[in-house]
């Protein structure tokens, strides 16, 4: 809704479609990036969560896997040494067979309630843990949306007025060929987004050379200045 009324905003201001097309991708293209880094950095810490919790449940679980095995494994040796090494009768045989599986069956349930006990602490604890992470993210994706629309109601005004200013349409009807009218659109506005772009990378040029106390910033390179390359900065910061 907030998109659609973003665009019918660019519209209204008569923006090229071009253009327009042009800055919901850029806008798009930003608004997954940083969204996909949240839902990264988010999950990045709930799986840290889930493994130390593992660690200490699994220790929990050796811990009482010992303890069945105190309890049950000399009676399950004594009972398997006796049907290996004893004369038996077939009925005397068949009655330790049976006390054997009765006593390991007895075990193998214990370890499995065990298991099944801990898991649930596991999902107990992570559940409100996932809820909240759900609810962060959502959270963030809103704010960058609000954010993202504001920006794109600025920049498509920014390139409605750069439109309605350029002497384009004047000239549209003076002897100029249909195909040559729309080749002449297209170029300006492409010459418009770049007039953004550039403008965009100035601004935020300007922010980090005010935070890093920078007197000038160079847009080529000199011999024999004594600078600071700060590149990289301004892509991260445009990357924002």
């Amino acid at each position: 809704m907030e998109k659609q009324t973003a665009q019918g905003q660019a519209q209204d201001n008569a923006m090229p479609d071009g253009a327009l097309q042009g800055l919901n991708e850029a806008l798009g293209q930003e608004f997954n990036s940083k969204v996909a880094a949240k839902q990264n950095e988010i999950s990045v810490r709930l799986n840290q969560k889930v493994d130390q919790l593992r660690r200490d449940l699994a220790g929990q679980f050796d811990a009482y896997n010992k303890e069945m095995d105190e309890t049950y494994q000399n009676q399950i040796f004594s009972l398997q040494l006796k049907l290996k090494t004893v004369q038996l009768s077939k009925e005397e045989m068949e009655a330790l067979q049976k006390q054997l599986e009765q006593l390991q069956g007895e075990r193998s349930a214990k370890l499995a309630a065990k298991e099944k006990e801990l898991s649930g602490q596991l999902e107990a604890v992570m559940a409100p843990e996932k809820a909240a992470a759900e609810k962060e993210l959502s959270a963030y994706a809103n704010e960058v949306n609000t954010a993202l629309q504001q920006q794109a109601a600025v920049k498509s005004a920014e390139i409605a007025a750069r439109m309605q200013t350029a002497p384009l349409q004047s000239q549209a009807g003076q002897g100029r060929t249909e195909t040559e009218q729309k080749a002449a659109l297209k170029s300006q506005e492409i010459t418009v987004l770049q007039d953004c772009i550039i403008k965009d990378i100035q601004d935020k040029t300007a922010k980090i050379a005010a935070e890093r106390s920078l007197e000038a910033v160079l847009g080529v390179y000199k011999v024999n200045v004594s600078a600071v390359d700060i590149t990289d900065a301004v892509i991260a910061e445009i990357k924002k």
